[in-house]
C-alpha cells in the first residue's frame, strides 16, 4: 500500500516571530541544506517570508547565528514550493 503527501495548500501564516526550520536535500540540485522560515504578515491573511539558507546541515543554534546565510524576501507559493521540493532529514 502505498501513501503519497503533499505540500500543504492552505495559508500558512503561524506567528512571525516563530521561525520553522528545515533540513534536507533539495530535489532540484540535489544538494543538502537548512533553512529559516519565518512569516512576516502582511495585509489581511496574506503573509510574506523570510527564507534564510544555508548549504549543508546546522544543527546548532550558535554554529546558525554565525554562518554566513543568503537571505530573500518571498511569497507563500514560493514557501509551498520548497516544501515539496525539499526531501526532510533532520
Amino acid at each position: 500500500m502505498s501513501t503519497t503527501t503533499s505540500a500543504p495548500t492552505e495559508p500558512i501564516c503561524p506567528a512571525p516571530d516563530v521561525p520553522a526550520v528545515l533540513r534536507g536535500t533539495d530535489r532540484a540540485t540535489g544538494t543538502t541544506g537548512t533553512w529559516h522560515l519565518r512569516a512576516v504578515p502582511t495585509d489581511g491573511a496574506t503573509c510574506s517570508w523570510v527564507v534564510e539558507h544555508v548549504g549543508g546541515h546546522i544543527m546548532s543554534e550558535a554554529v546558525w547565528m554565525q554562518t554566513h546565510r543568503d537571505v530573500d524576501v518571498v511569497d507563500q507559493a514560493h514557501v509551498l514550493a520548497l516544501l515539496a521540493r525539499v526531501d526532510p532529514c533532520c
